[in-house]
């Protein structure tokens, strides 16, 4: 049994009420309809509904006030930056829901703060205020635009004044800050902690260099308290002392990028523009940049990340990925591939500038609000894929609403400590060609890790839908659901889904929770180039909150094998032997240090050489003792790999012939073409270090 926690901490909440009496009396995620319905029915380019347009801008004045009741007072400075999930909780309902949300026994585990409601909506906003008792009662739209965010804080400072925790000196704020003032929010919460409001106040007038700005300051804040806990155990009586191991530490990490990076990057494929031409959606062009900007911004803000906002720049872009999926496909050229990526990192780096460059290539760690695999990018300056060296999420645009529904309330961190139960369903039938690849590899997985307490793996043949959403009630208590299935991708319907047995299945059902962590080991699960419906979109719907899928047709075993890689730095996460501890982290370790498994398998020669033991050793054994000498830089790793692998064939008179295999051959990254989806930043298998 999992002992399995989710961090619940001191939130406030706050309640949006908006028009809308569109009853949904089923709510199925796909709608099929005739090009007709579906243009008449879109308002924007990633579906925003116009009953929201009014609300857009309440969200953004909300990211204004307290997240928590610990933001009214000071927070130790360590603890605020190793704080990564600090967000606001907004649940918004529609007009007709009010009535069954108010009849419902319990319907917030936390604090609420305020009910928010659009005019028209006062009824509904009295019977949830008489149902949750807000702090700060009901107000609404109007009212709430005009009022002093300074003015709220304070109320809600003296409510919950406890006479032990020192207050903060409330943010001077008469008004809300709006347009591209908001863009300093991600330094909101920093500056109040440390007294430096005014000198956030004075940047506001400066718009134009706002992201340098915001990037300093958390620069600044996460470097000091890195150098502080550093040397903590090391200071003394004296202070000169003291001052010279601050100094030594600090030259240290001064070069080292401690903070995230959010990215928005609106745009969907060329096909779908092309459908809704002349239906005036361009109109409301600001209204959704707005909304997305809203959803970067409660990011940046909960993960202490900096935010680089991105404009509409799909066309292009939209094109070589669905080339690269489709190429993927058939005769695979790997020429074909490394310049598809490198120019999706040209054309990323066209449109930035040095300093947003710069903060692309080297942030801690990437989550992104897009239709687009940002990972696959080459960056100007590196060799590698993005997703080889930055641990790197991704989170579709469209619908907006489902999206707003499943970010702004706040998703709490994942901590799997004590044991790891990972359920594997196997899909494949028993005729199929593939399927003796997958008993031999899935068999050889459960036999290996039966020995490790931190590990339990339980695998059951579900060749009917029926037969798997029943093997996933059984297992409620599961951390991680792997589906070993074919994938189907219709580029005609433009959806996908997975073959249960002989079913077609998209997993669009309300019948059935799966785990927090699904992985689908299955082909073309997640493409993006044509923007299709993705099951592995669907599984958020259904408890999940992290989801790995594919790019393109997968080979079966070295699917086997990336997923036994990951279980192991799983089990070494869990038992302390590494310090990567979230599950993007250790997908980003597992990525790049493929990249040798990849050059090796580029023929059967060099891969036979490269496990083959010779005196005791095999050159891919001297290759991960580095007995070459030849370091492994992450921005690089396929290069420096081909480098330090043609050294140990020096020795063995290999190098001719494996420079010419790589040379016409070329090497199949096919590791970076697998997307993680969803918030793996917030899957722990270590006791997060602001929990110690």
């Amino acid at each position: 049994m999992n002992d399995k926690t989710s961090l619940r901490r001191n939130r406030l909440t706050y309640f949006v009420i908006y028009m809308s009496e569109d009853e949904l009396e089923d709510i199925n995620p796909i709608v099929i309809g005739t090009l007709e319905e579906i243009r008449k029915n879109a308002n924007t380019f990633h579906l925003l509904p116009k009953e929201l347009f009014n609300s857009i801008d309440i969200f953004s004045k909300i990211f204004q006030l307290p997240r928590h009741t610990s933001d009214l007072f000071k927070i130790p400075f360590h603890l605020l930056t190793e704080l990564n999930n600090m967000s606001h909780s907004i649940i918004f309902l529609p007009k007709y829901l009010v009535d069954t949300i108010s009849n419902m026994e319990s319907i917030i585990d936390y604090e609420g703060a305020l009910v928010l409601y659009e005019e028209g909506c006062y009824d509904e906003a009295v019977k949830l205020d008489t149902k949750l008792r807000p702090i700060l009662g009901i107000k609404s739209f109007g009212e709430f635009r005009s009022c002093s965010p300074m003015k709220i804080w304070s109320d809600l400072q003296d409510l919950f004044e406890n006479g032990h925790s020192e207050r903060i000196d409330i943010p001077n704020l008469d008004k809300f800050l709006s347009g591209k003032e908001l863009n300093l929010l991600p330094a909101f919460f920093y500056t109040i902690q440390n007294d430096d409001f005014e000198k956030f106040m004075v940047q506001s007038q400066d718009v134009d260099h706002i992201l340098e700005y915001v990037s300093g300051t958390l620069d600044n804040y996460n470097i000091r308290i890195k150098t502080m806990s550093a040397i903590k155990e090391k200071l003394s009586e004296d202070k000169t002392i003291n001052k010279r191991l601050y100094e030594t530490e600090l030259k240290k990490n001064l070069n080292v990028n401690f903070k995230p990076l959010v990215v928005t990057l609106p745009g969907i494929p060329n096909i779908q523009t092309k459908r809704y031409r002349g239906d005036g959606l361009e109109d409301n062009y600001e209204i959704e940049l707005l909304s997305i900007k809203n959803l970067g911004l409660y990011r940046a803000i909960s993960r202490s990340a900096a935010y680089l906002e991105l404009g509409y720049m799909g066309k292009e872009l939209f094109d070589i990925i669905y080339k690269l999926e489709e190429h993927c496909k058939e005769n695979i050229s790997n020429k074909f591939i490394w310049k598809s990526m490198e120019r999706i990192g040209d054309i990323l780096a066209s449109q930035l500038s040095g300093f947003e460059l710069e903060l692309l290539r080297n942030s801690k760690q990437i989550s992104y609000f897009s239709e687009l695999p940002f990972g696959l990018a080459i960056l100007p300056g590196t060799t590698s894929p993005l997703n080889c060296y930055t641990p790197i999420s991704g989170k579709g645009l469209t619908p907006l609403l489902r999206i707003y529904q499943s970010e702004l309330s706040g998703v709490n961190d994942v901590l799997i400590l004590d044991k790891c139960k990972i359920i594997i369903a196997e899909c494949l039938k028993k005729d199929d060609s593939i399927r003796s690849y997958s008993d031999e590899g899935w068999s050889a997985i459960e036999k290996f890790w039966s020995i490790d307490e931190k590990i339990e793996i339980i695998r059951e043949e579900t060749n009917t839908v029926h037969r798997l959403k029943k093997f996933i009630k059984k297992n409620q208590d599961a951390d991680i659901l792997i589906v070993s299935a074919h994938g189907h991708y219709d580029t005609d319907r433009k959806i996908t889904g997975i073959l249960v047995g002989d079913e077609l299945w998209f997993g669009n059902d309300n019948d059935f929770h799966v785990p927090e962590v699904v992985l689908l080991s299955a082909c073309h699960v997640s493409p993006k180039g044509l923007g299709a419906i993705n099951v592995s979109d669907l599984f958020f719907r259904n408890g999940a909150i992290c989801v790995m899928g594919t790019l393109i047709p997968i080979h079966v075993q070295k699917n086997i094998l990336l997923m036994n890689r990951l279980i192991t730095y799983i089990s070494e996460a869990m038992n302390g032997r590494t310090e990567l501890d979230t599950l993007d982290r250790i997908w980003c370790h597992v990525v790049g240090t493929n990249a040798i498994l990849e050059i090796i398998e580029s023929s059967k020669k060099l891969k036979k050489w490269a496990t083959q033991r010779n005196r005791g050793q095999s050159p891919l054994e001297k290759f991960m003792m580095n007995k070459s000498g030849v370091q492994l830089r992450p921005k690089h790793i396929y290069e420096d790999s081909i480098e330090r692998l043609m050294e140990i064939a020096k020795e063995e008179k290999m190098e001719e012939y494996i420079n010419a295999v790589i040379q016409s051959k070329g090497i199949f990254p096919e590791s970076v073409f697998y997307i993680l989806l969803g918030n793996p930043e917030l899957v722990y298998f270590q006791l997060p270090k602001f929990m110690n």
